[in-house]
């Protein structure tokens, strides 16, 4: 692991072998409902030198365009077609698994254009009518959650080969009161846990970070920015805060993976990862 001082005089090094950037959002360029220093230099620089980014968040329960809005009000600038969600890339998974125009059961919200129904699917959220549905996606918050387990767990005893999607994979998010709430991930998995004791095996398809879904939808938009693939020389860089989600998927889709210093991982966490970990990250940057 390299430890550089600043990332943007590194970028600024060898800016021609870079085929683009991935950069998480909060706690990297964001924190608290404010920008951090250096974010708005370095997206600047990026912009200035046409080198394309994207901005990749677990979050499939806002819009681009909210995503957009809340960081203007941090103070940092971002056209909205830079952000990526774990939500977009349900739009894949239906156009793989042949799903466009068909009925899934979805839990909670999806942000609001709905991602779900962005991508071309029918959606309810009425329990009454999810025998009728192909498969289930969990979203977030803002749902009734016993009948809706009750209901989803008793769906999948009978379609256990259905599709159950979870954009974002998050077990827990930090709330603003300084405490955690459930996330996506977390209810997925205590379903996955009934099914299981009760002798049903049921596979999630995750699709946020640090699955390899959303880091292949942000390689090929990178590329669409670019025009072609990225040559044999040029390195697609992954900026995070994060080990588990931001660096471990770096490192298992071959991209760089950067971790940025803002308290989620600690000096001692890092320290203690093995040298083939992979949950380490290629290098550490003191600051933006």
């Amino acid at each position: 692991m390299k430890r550089i001082e600043r990332l943007r005089s590194w970028f600024d090094e060898d800016r021609s072998s870079f085929f683009g950037v991935l950069f998480d959002i909060d706690g990297t360029l964001v924190r608290g409902g404010k920008v951090l220093s250096g974010s708005s230099e370095l997206i600047a620089d990026l912009d200035g030198h046409h080198v394309p980014y994207l901005l990749v968040t677990n979050d499939a329960n806002h819009s681009h365009a909210e995503k957009a809005a809340a960081l203007r009000a941090a103070g940092l600038s971002i056209p909205h077609d830079r952000i990526v969600s774990a939500g977009d890339v349900i739009a894949e998974t239906v156009h793989e698994r042949n799903l466009l125009g068909r009925r899934v059961f979805v839990m909670g919200d999806l942000g609001s254009p709905d991602y779900a129904v962005e991508a071309g699917l029918e959606v309810t959220r009425d329990i009454g009518k999810l025998d009728g549905c192909v498969g289930v996606i969990v979203g977030e918050e803002n749902y009734d959650w016993q009948p809706t387990f009750n209901a989803v767990v008793n769906f999948f005893i009978k379609h256990p080969d259905a599709p159950f999607v979870v954009p974002n994979p998050d077990v827990y998010w930090p709330d603003s009161h300084g405490t955690i709430a459930i996330g996506a991930g977390g209810k997925a998995r205590f379903i996955v846990s009934v099914l299981e004791d009760y002798g049903i095996t049921v596979t999630p398809e995750y699709l946020g970070k640090p699955y390899g879904a959303v880091f292949a939808y942000g390689r090929t938009r990178l590329a669409e920015a670019r025009g072609r693939e990225p040559r044999s020389t040029e390195r697609i860089v992954m900026v995070g805060d994060s080990l588990k989600g931001d660096i471990l998927g770096a490192n298992r889709a071959g991209f760089v993976s950067v971790l940025m210093p803002t308290g989620i991982t600690t000096p001692g966490q890092l320290e203690a990862l093995a040298p083939d970990s992979p949950l380490r990250p290629a290098l550490f940057a003191e600051a933006l």
